[in-house]
């Protein structure tokens, strides 16, 4: 089993030095980038970190696997829930211990929740949600577990993702197949790249098929902000005749606001929206939502399965598994009455 001193003697750095960086204090103590990553390097090379992980549970007496969850603390807390039932039924599948320990950070600062000293608490780790910056900071550290990210593309990770292109494209060739002419975005403020690429693909493909991009109006994104969006469509001149939303959640808040206005779902105004809520909510409201499903389950599955096989050895370079996108119409459980 690899030691402190070992370590040291591979980094060509003093034990002490070995020590404050691996305690995730190398900053605090002012040593050098170059230092810090040089060490990392090293521990990485030997294991050092896993041997920690592992003395960490003998102590504690536990046999378990433990994984830890990062998990942004803003519009999408909801929608971890989800992810949850995709973990828990690929926990039960392996049929060995595992604990899922949710850390919960804000987003634009995981290189506070994740840092190497919270880090080495872990197996390993599943990062969901991470912003720029907060990717910014995943590919420029030398991790000692194994990470695997969710819908997040990297060159160093390996990760379970979308076509994040396709999820925006696909609502526009639909409406544009079905004969619309003015399409409306309602999400909203971008806080990752892939929400741009979505709303970008939306927008480039309506343009191929000559439709006309309304405004994009920009809500929180709930069922209130969905309300509130579409409610200021009804002080634009011209009505759009299509729109995509960028959640459930906003959508079935936009539903209230046209049934309140009179107008009929879907032949009045057909709304597609990013399948990544309550499938029951999707399902059940009076209008039920058309989407394009986030497989979110399948992909949580998976990048716990992709996180055991690395702490199996089984992967030696970083890959990524993309998921389909997938058009789920749904039938309306009822009809907005006349006036």
């Amino acid at each position: 089993m690899p030691t402190l001193k070992e370590l040291a003697a591979l980094a060509g750095v003093s034990p002490t030095t070995a020590s404050v960086v691996m305690r995730g204090e190398g900053d605090q103590r002012n040593i050098s980038q170059a230092t810090q990553r040089k060490i990392m390097d090293a521990a990485k090379k030997i294991g050092y970190q896993t041997n920690l992980a592992a003395r960490r549970l003998r102590s504690a007496g536990e046999k378990n696997t433990v994984v830890a969850l990062y998990w942004a603390t803003d519009f999408r807390a909801p929608m971890m829930v989800r992810f949850l039932h995709g973990l828990q039924r690929a926990v039960l599948g392996i049929g060995r211990g595992i604990d899922i320990i949710i850390r919960p950070y804000e987003n634009g600062n995981l290189c506070r929740a994740a840092s190497q000293q919270n880090l080495s608490m872990f197996n390993g780790a599943i990062i969901c949600n991470a912003s720029q910056q907060d990717m910014e900071y995943l590919e420029g550290m030398t991790p000692l577990i194994p990470i695997v990210l969710y819908n997040r593309s990297s060159v160093k990770f390996c990760a379970a993702t979308i076509n994040n292109f396709t999820l925006g494209s696909l609502p526009a060739r639909i409406f544009a197949l079905r004969g619309h002419k003015r399409a409306s975005i309602i999400t909203s403020e971008p806080v990752f790249a892939e929400m741009r690429l979505r709303t970008t693909a939306f927008l480039q493909t309506i343009a191929e098929f000559g439709m006309e991009a309304m405004p994009i109006i920009y809500e929180q994104n709930s069922m209130r902000g969905g309300y509130l969006a579409a409610m200021k469509l009804f002080e634009q001149k011209e009505m759009p005749d299509c729109i995509f939303f960028g959640s459930d959640a906003m959508a079935a808040g936009a539903l209230r606001t046209f049934f309140l206005r009179g107008i009929k779902i879907p032949r009045d105004l057909e709304c597609i929206s990013i399948g990544n809520g309550d499938r029951d909510l999707e399902e059940n409201s009076v209008i039920s939502i058309s989407n394009v499903q986030v497989p979110m389950e399948d992909m949580a599955e998976k990048c716990l399965n992709l996180l055991l096989e690395l702490l199996e050895g089984k992967h030696k370079e970083p890959f990524f598994v993309e998921f389909p996108v997938v058009y789920h119409p749904l039938e309306s459980c009822g009809s907005i009455p006349e006036k």
